[in-house]
């Protein structure tokens, strides 16, 4: 009996200042994970448990102006996670003893302070160890109850397959993830398996790795119900010109700008607040169509 766990989990009411979309009842037990169904099957025993999850918090993913008067800066303590490498010639093999803390140095006109676009802030940090260890009290107990690396994983990590795409990100909140679902003795290389972020064609389906896609994407766009869905909300596009400044906004960054100023506790357009119609409206389309 294998167990393929999403972000699909029950949630409970919690925070309910923040969107959903936040994913701050991750810290107040506000999610819970479904218990393995290893009673309703005769025999049947928990032999894998198979993890799918997105990044954490982050900052915005590129430099854009969101409304009229937008002028956030994004700089530390939020960004105050980094990661820690130690150069090798081979994943398993011998390198530098000295370990390097991986720091951005970036341009003015991008985020305004230290953060660079799309990176990983300290609270993805801690809602990725808050996710790893709910799944760990769920899922350790039965898998290896020991919990530590070599009875999980196996003495060189064979039984567990580890990857994610190569954004800073991503591959950070799956190794903060691990790293609290199993107990990694210090001196353990984990092998990570990454890849190109643009030719991940499970994460980003694109026209690099499938070229047909550039015809359905135009195919579609050019639909009779794409037309309906993209102009039957002209009043909402009539109320957002009002809120944030009619040429000053575009649905493609709406859901990033709202999101990362919200659920961060960040000054949202004068007159609009988190739980209010008009961002619940404008969050629905974004999430829907864009």
């Amino acid at each position: 009996l294998a167990a393929l766990v999403g972000l699909a989990w029950p949630v409970r009411a919690a925070e309910e200042e923040y969107p959903a979309y936040c994913g701050k009842d991750v810290f107040s037990g506000g999610r819970e994970i479904p218990s393995p169904a290893e009673g309703d099957v005769d025999g049947a025993e928990l032999r894998t448990v198979i993890i799918v999850h997105r990044h954490g918090a982050r900052t915005p993913f590129s430099f854009h102006e969101c409304w009229a008067g937008y002028d956030e800066v994004w700089g530390w303590p939020e960004c105050n996670a980094t990661n820690v490498l130690r150069p090798a010639p081979q994943p398993s093999g011998a390198g530098s003893e000295a370990s390097f803390a991986r720091l951005y140095d970036v341009y003015p006109g991008q985020l305004g302070g230290e953060c660079f676009t799309g990176q990983l802030i300290e609270e993805g940090f801690k809602q990725l160890r808050a996710a790893g260890r709910a799944l760990k009290a769920a899922y350790i107990p039965r898998l290896c109850p020991g919990g530590g690396f070599a009875e999980c994983c196996g003495e060189h990590g064979e039984l567990c397959y580890l990857r994610s795409d190569d954004e800073q990100r991503t591959v950070m909140s799956g190794q903060v993830l691990f790293s609290a679902l199993v107990d990694v003795p210090n001196d353990t290389v984990v092998q990570w398996h990454t890849g190109e972020f643009a030719l991940e064609p499970e994460v980003y389906p694109n026209e690099k790795v499938c070229p047909g896609i550039a015809a359905a994407r135009m195919a579609a766009f050019a639909s009779t119900n794409y037309t309906i869905r993209t102009t039957s909300d002209a009043d909402l596009a009539q109320r957002l010109d009002a809120a944030l400044g009619e040429g000053e906004w575009s649905w493609g960054l709406l859901l990033d700008c709202l999101m990362t100023q919200a659920c961060n506790g960040r000054p949202l357009p004068e007159g609009m607040s988190a739980g209010d119609e008009l961002f619940l409206d404008a969050v629905a389309k974004a999430e829907r169509d864009y």
